[in-house]
């Protein structure tokens, strides 16, 4: 009788390959044998990427994509921890006329989302939403296992939806919205554990993050990311750090150079 490794050390063998870089290897493993079925599938759909670009334009929208997808295989849905939803450079809006994307989204669950990350999604195309698409983004903004948020280019207020088990923030340019159409729910305070504040003059909304009435507390960071652009945001970190001054662990800085 030949050796036979054991169950425990074949099934670590998913755990060498990356979800993002491996996909088909990971493919041919869900069909190599059962016992990698769930580990390779844990990879492969850990992270669920929702975009459309110029590359896609002959093809279903992203929502109409993951509707069949579940459809199909409806057992796929609870791998998905990780979800992004953006716009890529030069693509079409496409969330607007994705009337799909509502009920895919519901097929997974939000609860079981911890990271969600919106990218390039402006106050005006989030204005022009159907109900139903703004509800499913805010239902995962609020999911009771988001632990992690990033908006790039994207509405600001979209934090406020967010429970009080959120501890990392990256905001990326982030838009201000001119009125309270992000209407925040009433939920405990969320107090942050990491902050990265990248690009665009964050000063115009960090009286959001520092207002005393804010469900945003910041006493508590233990990393603090910040590249400014500005004079003001020079400022405006300044006024981070003495909220954070007693807990802070790790400071990264790219302040705005004055000649």
């Amino acid at each position: 009788m030949q050796p036979r490794l054991p169950i425990e050390i074949i099934l670590l063998i998913p755990s060498f390959l990356s979800g993002d870089k491996d996909k088909q290897a990971l493919r041919k493993l869900c069909l190599t044998s059962s016992l990698f079925l769930h580990p390779s599938r844990t990879l492969l759909y850990n992270h669920l990427v929702l975009s459309f670009g110029p590359r896609y334009t002959e093809s279903p929208l992203p929502g109409t994509r993951l509707l069949q997808l579940l459809q199909l295989s409806p057992g796929l849905s609870k791998y998905v921890k990780k979800l992004t939803i953006s716009t890529i450079p030069g693509g079409q809006r496409w969330l607007g006329v994705d009337v799909t994307l509502p009920d895919a989204l519901t097929r997974i669950g939000p609860n079981q989302i911890t990271s969600f990350s919106l990218e390039r999604i402006s106050l005006d195309e989030w204005s022009s939403l159907r109900g139903a698409t703004k509800s499913s983004i805010i239902d995962t903004c609020f999911s009771a296992s988001l632990v992690d948020l990033t908006l790039c280019r994207a509405p600001f207020d979209l934090l406020k939806h967010c429970g009080p088990q959120l501890k990392r923030f990256e905001a990326r340019g982030v838009e201000l919205a001119r009125n309270n159409n992000i209407e925040p729910p009433n939920s405990p305070p969320i107090t942050l554990d990491s902050l990265c504040l990248n690009g665009y003059p964050f000063h115009k909304y960090i009286a959001h993050l520092l207002d005393p009435s804010s469900k945003i507390q910041l006493h508590a960071l233990t990393k603090l990311e910040i590249t400014s652009t500005s004079p003001a945001d020079n400022t405006a970190a300044s006024r981070i750090l003495s909220h954070c001054r007693n807990t802070l662990e790790t400071f990264i800085v790219q302040p705005y150079a004055i000649y």
